[in-house]
């Protein structure tokens, strides 16, 4: 399996990229997550503001997004996608190391689903496809 790695606060992460079949299904996973807020933020921007007010999109997709995490094991998404991580080429337990460091964890976290998902949100087009139907 192909590894992915990243220098973040000088140390050195190195991750095993995911296979098709989790990759795949952790994609529409998160799709659970990104799209009902992706439509909140449409359905905010469609609002004519003398009648409705100033759309409040960002708040309006927020709530969404929060709404919709109890429909997706993040614990699990987290775990396939850390396990095997090493830092400067030692092996670690994340839960254990990321312990009182959520900063980082964000932050290689953000890093692994960019370098597992990128195409799966952009060169899929999935994410235009959504807007497209959400807006006609």
């Amino acid at each position: 399996m192909a590894r992915i790695i990243k220098t973040i606060n000088n140390k050195q992460f190195s991750l095993k990229k995911l296979g098709a079949r989790d990759g795949f299904t952790i994609g529409l996973e998160i799709s659970k997550l990104v799209l009902p807020a992706l439509g909140a933020s449409v359905d905010g921007m469609r609002k004519d503001e003398i009648i409705h007010g100033a759309p409040q999109t960002f708040g309006d997709a927020a709530q969404k997004l929060v709404q919709q995490m109890g429909s997706v094991d993040v614990l699990n998404i987290i775990d396939k996608m850390f396990t095997g991580m090493t830092v400067d080429d030692k092996e670690i337990d994340w839960d254990e190391y990321f312990s009182g460091n959520y900063a980082e964890m964000v932050e290689v976290l953000m890093f692994t689903l960019k370098e597992n998902f990128e195409s799966f949100f952009t060169e899929s087009g999935i994410v235009q496809k959504v807007q497209t139907f959400l807006t006609q």
